[in-house]
C-alpha cells in the first residue's frame, strides 16, 4: 500500500506550482506535459498514468522552468501543431 502521508506534499508541490500560472487550469496544466495524444515530441507523448507521483511532480516542474511556450519549445513549433492538429 502507498503511503496516504505523501498525498499532500504532492499537492503543495503541484499548487506551488500551479500558483505561478495562474491563468492555467489544472487541466491545461497537466495536458501540456503529458498530453492524451501523440505530440511531435515523443519525451512530452508519455501518459501521466504509469508515472510515479514524484515523477509526476518533477517532470511538471522541470517542464514548467524550462519550457517557453506551453511547453511546445517556442510559437514556432506551437504553430507547426496546431496546423498539423488542422490537417488531422
Amino acid at each position: 500500500m502507498r503511503n496516504p502521508k505523501r498525498i499532500p506534499k504532492i499537492l503543495d508541490k503541484i499548487q506551488k506550482l500551479w500558483e505561478e500560472k495562474p491563468d492555467m487550469r489544472l487541466g491545461q496544466l497537466l495536458e501540456n506535459v503529458f498530453p492524451n495524444r501523440p505530440t511531435m515530441d515523443p519525451k512530452y507523448s508519455r501518459s501521466m498514468y504509469n508515472i510515479e507521483d514524484e515523477e509526476l511532480v518533477e517532470t511538471l516542474t522541470k517542464f514548467y522552468k524550462t519550457e517557453k511556450t506551453f511547453g511546445y519549445k517556442g510559437k514556432e513549433v506551437l504553430q507547426e501543431v496546431l496546423k498539423k492538429v488542422k490537417e488531422a
